[in-house]
């Protein structure tokens, strides 16, 4: 079971209370689980604010890896529209051999 609620609760093994999910579709399927059992109105009481607060971790690492993969999204566009120069490529070598200098 991944997490520490006794797994008599319904969805308890479907429930990480300590580290990390380790990719965001992982913390986002975990996410989803959560929601499900708090939706079906299954969640035990006794482990309610623990569910909650483990929703609202993966909410923040869900929310973390997005804003890092806008920023490298950002950062490859950048480049491109940069062009060679931005890369320190060579714009007068001819990078495939063909004899026309153009990639």
């Amino acid at each position: 079971m991944l997490g520490d609620t006794p797994a008599s609760t319904p969805g308890a093994e479907r429930v990480s209370t300590g580290a990390s999910a380790s990719s965001y579709a992982d913390a986002l399927a975990e996410l989803d689980a959560i929601l499900d059992d708090l939706e079906a109105g299954d969640a035990d009481i006794d482990a309610l604010a623990t569910r909650v607060e483990r929703a609202a971790e993966l909410v923040r690492l869900c929310r973390d890896r997005l804003d890092d993969a806008r920023t490298e999204v950002t950062r490859i566009v950048a480049d491109l529209d940069a062009g060679p120069e931005a890369t320190g490529a060579d714009p007068t070598s001819d990078p495939d051999g063909d004899g026309n200098h153009t990639p």
